[in-house]
């Protein structure tokens, strides 16, 4: 079963990036630009499950 990948985009740098489901719930919820270091949290849904994949990028 292959892990599903989200991509996000910093809200400070603009960066496009991808996290993987898993890590992201590692970390509960928190994810770390690679372009400019920040952290931020990734927004996965009001249930806390990511919504389905439609190729767009979450911002």
């Amino acid at each position: 079963m292959a892990e599903e990948r989200l991509d996000f985009q910093c809200k400070d740098c603009g960066q496009v990036f991808s996290a993987f489901l898993r890590e992201i719930a590692e970390h509960n919820g928190k994810i770390t630009c690679p372009g400019c270091g920040r952290s931020f949290h990734a927004d996965l849904g009001k249930d806390g499950v990511a919504p389905p994949s439609s190729g767009k990028v979450q911002s």
